[in-house]
């Protein structure tokens, strides 16, 4: 198996820069004497300047001017925030405004009753259970896409398969949870989607940013981008009410919200959110963790061949439905291993209600509590050489031990992801169906390296060439900087 590098070699940021003071003894701590340089370190490199601190402490104090903030990465203290002690740890108040920018009331942007409420007509809908429907519609619209492939293989053709996830993810999404079939919408709606997470990214990192109702031109095109949005899940909606058939257990739990149990339904403006919510989480975050899968699938031809024999011996050439996937043991493993090295949300942030302690140290009220599953999932007090691609480090016998919360990549506790199972069966169904019909081969001389917005995209996509044969031919590639 091979080792990723995980670090950026040509990061300055460390002992000798001028913007950090020397840590205190008494607790590790990274202090700035101006929030605008720390957000300008912050900015330009965002895991170099989390994975030094990272090496500072289990739990580090962030200090800024005014603002205080604590990064976490011990499994103990990631399971006091999310799990144990929840209630005083509410979703972080920057975070929820820009994601009401995006998704108004959906279940990312809201706290309290509102957030209960919609999580209690959700979660039903996404019950293991009833994921046999949306199966179907991942294997179909999988094949749809290895289909349009054929036309890139014929012509010897690269394509961008992070890229082509976005969109199939996308298509899945509508199909899966909303009945609808997004064909003529997908492009633009994959690119509205970007465009999105990349504005939440310049804002976040600012510690000033000017007000959307100035007509700048960042905010005029993210006015059309949401337009953009509106427009597609407005028709979403409008079909499905129109027809008065509800093909999806999601859209039906939304549009028929009066029938539970407290008889209060939904407004037309927080179903749209929902819908525009689950459209932008459901497909970001699945298609940002298939792009690594597929680029570590192929810098890996050993794990290639055990995924390929274990499709051949347990489905014979069929496309996989969900009864199969207790059989894809390996190919569970190379997901999890996938969504360990790469985790989509690669930071989550919450903020402390009232005073707390944490590790012996006391977290002072209104305090943003950092915690990274990037940084987590690389401890090597946890993960043995954490930094090399090892799917089978996730099969029982050596799991057994592992602390709680080693392994979040869809968060934990009450505020959990509530699409985590189906995100998995979605990326073990998606890979195996390409698997039995293509490889792909990595072109060579591209550097794949994250790029950082709400999520850990690959930047600049992960370009391939597709193969039909079963040959391991050797790749080139570069990952990271020189």
């Amino acid at each position: 198996m091979s080792t990723v590098q995980t670090e950026h070699a040509g990061s300055s940021f460390g002992s000798s820069s001028r913007c950090v003071l020397p840590v205190r003894r008494d607790r590790p701590s990274i202090r700035y004497l101006s929030p605008l340089r720390f957000f300008g370190d912050l900015r330009r490199d965002p895991l170099a300047f989390f994975s030094h601190a990272a090496k500072l402490g289990d739990a580090v104090e962030l200090r800024a001017g005014f603002l205080e903030a604590w990064l976490l990465t011990h499994p103990t203290h990631i399971k006091h925030v999310l799990q144990d002690h929840s209630k005083n740890y509410g979703g972080q108040s920057r975070v929820v405004r820009l994601f009401q920018l995006g998704g108004g009331d959906g279940l990312l942007s809201t706290e309290g009753e509102p957030w209960l409420r919609q999580r209690r007509l959700i979660q039903p809908a996404l019950r293991r259970d009833l994921l046999a429907q949306a199966a179907g519609a991942i294997t179909a619209e999988t094949e749809s896409m290895l289909d349009r492939w054929d036309g890139f293989n014929e012509r010897h053709q690269p394509l961008d398969v992070a890229r082509a996830m976005a969109t199939l993810t996308l298509r899945i999404a509508g199909r899966a949870f909303f009945g609808a079939d997004l064909a003529g919408e997908v492009e633009p709606l994959a690119g509205a989607m970007t465009a999105l997470f990349e504005h939440f990214n310049h804002r976040l990192f600012r510690l000033f940013t000017i007000p959307e109702r100035i007509p700048t031109p960042r905010n005029r095109r993210f006015r059309q981008t949401s337009r953009t949005i509106d427009r597609v899940v407005n028709k979403i909606i409008a079909q499905s009410q129109g027809s008065g058939s509800y093909n999806s257990c999601l859209l039906a739990a939304l549009l028929h919200a009066e029938d539970a149990p407290d008889k209060a339904s939904l407004t037309q403006s927080q179903i749209r959110d929902a819908v525009a919510t689950f459209l932008g989480a459901a497909s970001e975050t699945t298609a940002v963790a298939l792009a690594w899968t597929w680029y570590l699938i192929a810098a890996n031809p050993a794990a290639e061949l055990k995924l390929i024999d274990e499709l051949r011996n347990n489905l014979a050439a069929r496309a996989p439905i969900l009864r199969d996937l207790p059989k894809l043991r390996y190919t569970t493993m190379v997901v999890q291993e996938a969504l360990r090295i790469f985790p989509p949300a690669w930071m989550m942030l919450r903020t402390a209600v009232e005073a707390d302690e944490i590790g012996g140290f006391r977290i002072p009220r209104n305090s943003t509590i950092l915690m990274s599953p990037y940084l987590t999932h690389r401890r090597a007090d946890i993960w043995d050489d954490p930094n090399r691609f090892d799917p089978e480090r996730f099969a029982p016998e050596r799991s057994h031990g592992r602390p709680e919360f080693s392994f979040y990549p869809f968060g934990g506790g009450p505020r959990q992801c509530p699409g985590d199972d189906f995100a998995m069966v979605e990326m073990v169904l998606i890979v195996a169906t390409v698997l039995q019909r293509y490889r792909l081969r990595l072109v060579p001389g591209q550097v794949i390296e994250p790029h950082i917005t709400f999520t850990m995209r690959p930047r600049n996509g992960v370009v391939v060439t597709l193969t039909d044969d079963s040959e391991v031919r050797p790749f080139a590639n570069s990952f990271g900087r020189e």
